[in-house]
């Protein structure tokens, strides 16, 4: 049976069409700072691109609420902080929790401490975005914010992560989450002490996109030395851990896996020839060496 199934986009003029290009701004824009934040881009590279597509979307409606605060973000980003002080002071009266969405609340909270920088202040903000967390614990968007104001976790990579992996968990898949938690693998990868789903994720996240480093593959590999089943994810970082550290201990780790999955196509038996010369290869070393000891 075919079914033939025939999509027109909204026309632009029409309210479908006006919430459909906004989301498609919202989007380009939430990539750009993801690039900006992975270095892909240089600051003046995102600060002209970033400013070229708040215009966009002030020209589509210059009345939009998050539009305007993505704006005063941007502004006390590049050192115009009073601009965007203006801009945040305008809309004081539109932004009144409980008649706006949570997190656009957050995020105006949130912005006024970057535009005060008053200890007092940050900490009282803080407590009320801790607040409004524990009531909306599935908003990742919330969360997001609370790291970056709550001490708890503006100083604390361990707790940060774990905030990040119960967003994760909660079924969080933003590229945001993943630009933060790829900042604590880079500085500190030895914190990660287990293979949950979370950590794997991001290993394989790392891995298909070229910011694996070996610090990052060492633990990887010492935390596969203790998995006793196979995980397709795990191969595929172990295989990238191969690519990057070619060493012995991390072909015995990648061939553990496949064994334990039983996998016998192609690639993986490349891996156990290349696992057997290099056991053989050690045995008649060590061989070797126990013979010049003896003599």
């Amino acid at each position: 049976m075919v079914i033939r199934i025939r999509i027109e986009p909204p026309e632009k003029g029409t309210l479908l069409g006006v919430r459909l290009r906004k989301r498609q701004l919202t989007i380009r824009l939430m990539k750009l700072y993801e690039s900006f934040r992975l270095k892909k881009r240089t600051s003046h590279s995102w600060m002209k691109e970033a400013e070229k597509l708040l215009e966009e979307m002030l020209a589509l409606d210059e009345e939009d609420l998050s539009f305007l605060l993505y704006q005063a973000h941007f502004l006390i980003t590049v050192d115009k902080v009073e601009e965007g002080k203006e801009i945040l002071n305008r809309l004081k009266g539109r932004l009144t929790q409980g008649e706006i969405e949570e997190e656009v609340y957050c995020y105006y909270l949130y912005l006024t401490t970057l535009a005060g920088r008053d200890d007092d202040q940050i900490r009282e903000i803080a407590e009320q975005i801790e607040e409004i967390f524990h009531e909306n614990p599935d908003n990742w968007r919330i969360s997001w914010l609370l790291q970056f104001v709550s001490e708890e976790f503006a100083f604390s990579n361990a707790r940060k992560w774990e905030l990040l992996k119960d967003q994760f968990a909660r079924g969080c898949r933003s590229p945001i989450l993943y630009v933060e938690a790829l900042q604590i693998m880079m500085q500190h990868p030895s914190m990660l002490v287990r293979l949950d789903p979370f950590t794997i994720y991001m290993f394989r996240f790392c891995a298909r996109n070229d910011f694996l480093t070996v610090e990052m593959a060492d633990q990887a590999v010492f935390l596969a030395s203790r998995a006793k089943t196979y995980d397709a994810d795990l191969r595929s970082i172990l295989e990238a851990c191969y690519a990057l550290r070619p060493q012995t201990d991390t072909l015995e780790a990648l061939c553990r896996v496949l064994i334990a999955g039983e996998k016998t196509d192609s690639r993986a038996h490349e891996y156990y020839v290349q696992g057997v010369a290099k056991s053989s290869s050690e045995r008649h070393l060590r061989t070797l060496y126990d013979v010049a000891g003896t003599e």
